[in-house]
């Protein structure tokens, strides 16, 4: 077991979870290399079920903030819990200024963020829903390179899924591509459409290629 780069918190997490995670669930994570050990990061990932935040946050050998849908902090017990793990609440109904500028910071930093790009779960039969924009956004103006995530047998009921898991009928995966330069793009709405096809290409590829 390698511990991540993080603070404390997150390395004490990951030890408590990491048996979980590995034996029972029994995650399997491609990829790790091509998250690189320092600098601005937004991970990309497919995004299905509620569980897929704690999935990538195993997954990456680095502490990672969340943008995250402000109807998860209602409850406040769960907010509190949401908000010690990272988590930034953004309004989808309008811009979140608070939450992009926050994320900015961040990135400036030289965190990793985790943006889901379809913007909600993808409870339909497609491989992904449209992108929103956020994402190439966030890169555009930080310079932040994009990390696509494909997180495999994520779908369905819960309790089914976590019984296919324990039995290995299915296997919970974690495929993480290449590193997205965002320098070849422009930094408007041209560029971000553009970077965002390219993240949607490239997401298609692992897909694809976890077959």
């Amino acid at each position: 077991m390698i511990l991540p780069k993080g603070s404390l918190k997150w390395k004490i997490t990951y030890i408590l979870a990491y048996p979980i995670a590995k034996f029972i669930i029994g995650i399997k994570v491609y990829g790790r290399e091509n998250i690189p050990e320092n600098g601005p990061l937004i991970l990309a990932p497919n995004h299905r079920s509620y569980i897929d935040p704690p999935v990538v946050g195993f997954a990456s050998p680095r502490e990672t903030y969340f943008l995250a849908k402000e109807e998860l902090f209602k409850f406040k017990p769960f907010a509190m819990l949401i908000t010690f793990y990272n988590a930034i609440p953004l309004k989808r109904s309008v811009e979140s200024k608070t939450a992009l500028v926050y994320a900015i910071e961040k990135l400036k930093e030289n965190k990793i963020i985790t943006i889901f790009p379809e913007g909600t779960r993808n409870k339909t039969k497609q491989k992904l829903l449209p992108f929103k924009l956020g994402v190439a956004f966030l890169s555009l103006n930080t310079n932040a390179k994009i990390v696509p995530i494909y997180i495999k047998n994520n779908g369905g009921r819960a309790l089914l899924k976590i019984f296919l898991w324990i039995l290995r009928i299915k296997r919970l995966e974690v495929h993480i591509g290449k590193p997205i330069e965002p320098s070849s793009f422009t930094n408007d709405r041209k560029g971000q459409i553009e970077l965002t096809k390219k993240l949607y290409e490239e997401m298609l590829k692992l897909i694809e290629n976890a077959k």
